[in-house]
């Protein structure tokens, strides 16, 4: 289960690294996806997309957070037809990752998995209040900086371009310009991390 109050790094990537995005559509796709899945039960203050991975910065929503009326199969040794509750976020994922790999097999005349099994969902920081009134951090309050800015740099350290900006598949683009793609939450961002988008 995950937090209202915390902000998680959220990535996956391609079996073996093989590529989840092989063209342009196939982006626009994951996207349309995500805005369908993901944001109903979090808000993404940065993400990036690479060909064969992705990372989002998000925070769940109280919906996100909460329990879900669906349930998930349990499968393990000894454990059978068992079904389990699971939150509104972790379903949003799930629905994002196997729509999307059902769009994607369809398309490249493919089957079976596209993404490595178990989405890693991080925790860098926790926003509840510590019993001296500070602010809770996992494990500091840098960390989600740190995070944001990784996110940004990846296509620059991958040396696909010499700039975040102008990389296609980021929210960096979005946050020194007007271009939004409607995926990332500003406002939100600006008032946790002190990041301003750039509007002109």
């Amino acid at each position: 289960m995950y937090s209202h109050d915390g902000l998680y790094h959220f990535y996956n990537q391609g079996i073996n690294g093989q590529a989840i995005f092989r063209i342009e559509e196939n982006y626009d796709f994951f996207l349309e996806k995500v805005k369908k899945h993901l944001l109903p039960n979090a808000h993404v203050l940065a993400y990036c997309l690479m060909y064969n991975h992705f990372h989002f910065l998000l925070r769940p929503t109280e919906f996100g957070a909460s329990q879900s009326n669906k349930k998930v199969p349990v499968h393990g040794k000894n454990i059978e037809n068992e079904m389990l509750p699971i939150c509104n976020l972790s379903y949003g994922v799930q629905m994002l990752l196997s729509t999307y790999t059902r769009g994607f097999n369809k398309a490249y005349h493919r089957s079976g998995n596209l993404f490595r099994q178990g989405s890693n969902m991080k925790q860098c920081w926790d926003l509840r209040p510590l019993e001296d009134g500070g602010q809770g951090t996992i494990p500091d309050s840098s960390y989600p900086h740190t995070v944001f800015n990784y996110l940004h740099q990846n296509p620059v350290s991958a040396g696909i371009c010499l700039d975040t900006v102008t990389w296609d598949w980021s929210s960096a683009r979005e946050y020194q310009g007007p271009y939004d793609r409607g995926i990332c939450d500003f406002e939100m961002a600006e008032s946790l991390l002190r990041v301003r988008k750039f509007r002109g």
